[in-house]
């Protein structure tokens, strides 16, 4: 009994998460489920299956908002567990939602490291619960929704029409089954939002208009049924704009465009939407905007982004954790500032959008700049709470100690994340103003370099002034071409003549535009950073 009841406190504080966006409240859904299941009682007398599952979708659930890949691994391994024929003689009624919420797991798992092995996987448990289950069974409608999921994806891999013919049919199926039976789960809009984007798929291959009308109405539909301010409502409108997108593309219809601006500009602008997915959809309006000649509105949409940027910083993630995350915004801070500066933004307004994207890795807790000796003069206990997470995370033998629980990166980085909010409120570690960065320059002018498809260029920062020098000989694609290591004499950007290019096309350049272009009489030369 005392089980039940703490699985039925963890799946109030989840619902407490959902409704609220309490951390708190995952976390502690997290904390009582790991007491249950380690519960001493004899496991003759437990059913251990159910919360077995339950932990592994919170889990889940905290890996999508941290990206903390330990807590994905985890949910997977939990979920394998609940399924499993030794797990329990009780529940089997249930494991085909358990077998969901496992190909759930695989599935965003397929997602961060592309392994087929999980695709596939998924793909053989949602087939295989569908042939095993009632029609009338919601566990076979989400089973449906999953695989049609999948085989989109796996269209994406092999572009086999036969795969997004099946997804589409599959699909199909689950709205006639959940209509028919009148199921409340999985909810109609979901399954709506997945035809539409399948049916937008094969709009965008063959062109058929009745499939982009249908993928439309679907998804107009979907967001009717919806309430103003739930985040699937978000989602559903920025999958209307995306179908939208693809018919203006197609048509050139005025209303198209305007409309599909302003479907993503409202899904980029929510705060409900996870930071990957609204990376994503800045950068694609970015894209489409600039594609339409619709710079002001680039602008607004790509320095949205960027701005979203730092919340990426989470100090629980190791290395691997942070570039997956930080390699959702390559470019995009780039992009950004050369749209700045195509549409005469001033260009300490463009150096801060490079700054606020490419300063990401900076100010990671590696390599994070700050005056310990001034903070640990003026405020000594912050300095050494912030000494001690900051050990505890650089640590990478930590995890096989006995006494350290399987949470204690993600807590220890949560404590470093609310030091450092401390530190910033007594005025330290916070961006430099456009005095500080001048002051920078004391010994020597600052040359950032900014490399984007739409323009390249120099910002020069010195004493007296922040500039932008373009660069037009310059240019992303032969940047890339020169990088390239797919032949012997490619890839070497030491050769001579690499350097020789690089002269060319951006040192020379910077120095005519510094004046540096005669050795210095005193023999003091100059530094340039």
């Amino acid at each position: 009994m005392a089980l039940l009841v703490l699985d039925d406190l963890a799946l109030c504080l989840k619902v407490q998460y959902h409704r609220f966006g309490a951390m708190k409240a995952l976390e502690d859904s997290i904390i009582t489920l790991r007491g249950a299941i380690n519960c001493e009682a004899p496991k003759a007398l437990i059913n251990r299956a159910p919360l077995l599952n339950n932990i592994g979708n919170h889990l889940g659930e905290r890996y999508r908002k941290t990206g903390l890949r330990a807590d994905l691994q985890e949910a997977i391994d939990f979920g394998r567990q609940a399924v499993s024929p030794n797990s329990s003689t009780e529940g089997t009624a249930q494991k085909e939602g358990w077998f969901n919420n496992l190909c759930n797991q695989l599935l965003t798992r397929y997602h961060r490291d592309g392994t087929m092995a999980d695709l596939e996987e998924v793909i053989e448990i949602s087939k295989k619960v569908i042939n095993e289950t009632p029609e009338e069974c919601p566990a076979r409608a989400h089973s449906m929704n999953i695989l049609g999921q999948a085989l989109l994806d796996r269209y994406f891999v092999d572009g086999a029409p036969t795969s997004l013919e099946e997804a589409i049919e599959v699909a199909r199926q689950a709205i006639t089954a959940v209509t028919n039976y009148a199921l409340q789960k999985p909810p109609i809009f979901v399954l709506q939002n997945l035809l539409a984007s399948l049916l937008r798929q094969r709009y965008e291959v063959d062109g058929a208009k009745e499939d982009i009308e249908e993928a439309i109405q679907l998804s107009r539909d979907a967001t009717d049924t919806l309430p103003e301010g739930q985040l699937e409502r978000v989602r559903l409108i920025g999958n209307l704009g995306y179908s939208l997108k693809a018919r203006y593309s197609k048509t050139g219809a005025a209303a198209d465009l305007e409309e599909a601006i302003s479907c993503l500009r409202y899904a980029l602008g929510s705060s409900d939407l996870d930071i990957p997915t609204r990376i994503s959809v800045g950068r694609n309006l970015s894209d489409f905007c600039t594609d339409n000649s619709e710079w002001q509105k680039a602008y607004e949409s790509s320095s949205t982004a960027v701005h979203v940027i730092p919340s990426l910083r989470v100090q629980s993630l190791g290395n691997l954790d942070k570039q997956h995350l930080l390699s959702q915004s390559v470019g995009l801070a780039c992009d950004a500032t050369a749209i700045a500066i195509c549409i005469g933004k001033a260009p300490i307004d463009a150096l801060s959008l490079l700054e606020e994207g490419r300063g990401v890795l900076a100010t990671s807790v590696n390599e994070m700049r700050m005056d310990m000796l001034d903070l640990r003069e003026n405020h000594p206990e912050l300095a050494e709470r912030f000494e001690q997470r900051r050990y505890l995370l650089e640590q990478r033998d930590i995890e096989s100690s006995w006494h350290v629980g399987p949470n204690w990166r993600y807590f220890a980085g949560k404590e470093l994340d609310e030091v450092i909010d401390d530190v910033r409120n007594q005025q330290l570690l916070l961006p430099p103003d456009e005095n500080a960065i001048r002051a920078a320059t004391k010994r020597g002018p600052i040359v950032m370099v900014n490399a984007s498809k739409y323009r390249c260029d120099a910002i020069l920062i010195e004493m007296h002034q922040i500039r932008c020098l373009a660069l037009p000989r310059l240019d992303i694609e032969t940047i890339q071409a020169k990088a390239n290591k797919t032949t012997e004499t490619e890839g070497d950007l030491g050769r001579p003549k690499v350097l020789e290019w690089l002269w060319e096309v951006i040192a020379k350049p910077v120095l005519d535009a510094l004046e540096f272009v005669q050795p210095p009489s005193d023999h003091v030369w100059p530094h340039i950073w």
